[in-house]
């Protein structure tokens, strides 16, 4: 996801913070510090207000993360990549390359994610509770006990039978199972989804009329989020059985033009980018491929200077997050491509470029797709 700071990583699982999910930070510090801490515990001094907010709000991370990272356990236990997790102003999502391939897998996946919110909604009040018996005071046991609860309405919530929803995607696995269609129960489910969503936008406005502001712009955002994520699940679910059987080889387009070296910035400038209106081209030294120059990367040279800077002063080195196999199954890069910056990959076989996969190529075949079945 864009405009997010990297925090570290979990089995290999790149943990990330979109710059968005601030504001849930600071919202949520803001409502517990200004109106629930005050409200149940009147006699604290305000800064406290303010530290057990932030203590709160933290925990809260923590919860979401424990909850992405679950779906993440199972699904590389079953050999499906997880990338990274982002989280943002909605909650956190589990960026999982591909799709479960039966649905079996897909209901495992998708519960293991509220199963974990019970578990910590567990832990959470039992060690409140003891606490709170063994005589602690109400700044170490509220916290504890109240971020139980919030655990629990998360599984909850995540248990409506709506995509994206975690109780969408195990409604999708029941029916899929059922049906023996994939793309059908992702229809049915993404269906749940948009009702789903306009009940909350409805049950935002209402809040409002209520004078409930806050909550109603929040709830009218979240099924905003939601209709929008649901018909995308059922879009990916279409063109993923579009690309069925299909491999990168099938798409992609060669032969490739590429760029020597040692060639001169305006040479490239001139004869490939504005010639080709190309974004990107692989650069080639010697017959090996050993990086890509991109547009972008020409912003900081001077143009007055063009004739002199070269391409190897300015390309990026060879990056396998950029390169992937002919043989990879299309559907699979359908999905890789959508966290791919560049927006395009270099087909290489036995470290020979033998074709370029961009965006352009998924648009054209669809579009001939459609035009042919129309």
């Amino acid at each position: 996801m864009a405009n997010s700071i990297r925090i570290g990583s979990i089995k290999k699982i790149d943990i990330e913070i979109n710059y968005n999910w601030i504001i849930i930070f600071l919202l949520i510090t803001f409502m517990f510090s200004n109106f629930y801490f005050p409200f149940y515990f009147p006699d604290w001094p305000n800064f406290l207000y303010w530290v057990e907010g932030a203590v709160l709000a933290i925990m809260l991370f923590v919860s979401v993360l424990l909850h992405e990272l679950s779906h993440s356990m199972v699904s590389m236990h079953y050999g499906i990549p997880v990338t990274k997790i982002s989280l943002f102003i909605f909650g956190g999502l589990a960026y999982i390359e591909k799709e479960a391939d039966s649905p079996k897998k897909e209901f495992l996946i998708a519960i293991a994610g509220p199963l974990m919110s019970v578990f910590l909604f567990g832990v959470f009040t039992l060690v409140g509770s003891l606490l709170q018996s063994a005589g602690m005071p109400d700044t170490v046991t509220a916290p504890l006990l109240f971020i139980g609860q919030m655990n629990i309405v998360l599984a909850i919530f995540n248990l409506f039978p709506a995509l994206p929803l975690d109780g969408g995607r195990i409604l999708t696995a029941i029916i899929w199972a059922v049906k023996k269609d994939r793309v059908y129960a992702t229809r049915v489910a993404g269906s749940s989804g948009t009702i789903f969503s306009y009940a909350l936008m409805m049950l935002g406005i209402l809040n409002i009329l209520g004078g409930n502001l806050v909550n109603g712009i929040w709830l009218i955002f979240i099924g905003i989020f939601i209709g929008q994520s649901s018909q995308t699940s059922y879009q990916n679910a279409l063109l993923e059985k579009l690309f069925n059987n299909l491999t990168v080889r099938d798409i992609m387009t060669s032969p490739v033009l590429t760029v020597d070296l040692h060639m001169s910035v305006s040479d490239v400038l001139r004869d490939f980018f504005y010639h080709y209106k190309h974004p990107f081209f692989p650069v080639e030294d010697d017959g090996m491929i050993v990086g890509a120059i991109m547009l972008k990367s020409l912003r900081s040279v001077n143009e007055k200077d063009m004739e002199d800077i070269l391409v190897q002063q300015v390309y990026e080195p060879l990056d396998k997050r950029f390169i992937i196999s002919p043989d990879e199954p299309a559907q699979n890069a359908l999905r890789m491509m959508a966290g791919n910056e560049l927006g395009r990959f270099m087909v290489m076989e036995n470290n020979i470029l033998i074709g370029i996969l961009s965006k352009t190529d998924l648009i054209k075949y669809i579009s001939i797709y459609n035009e042919l079945h129309s």
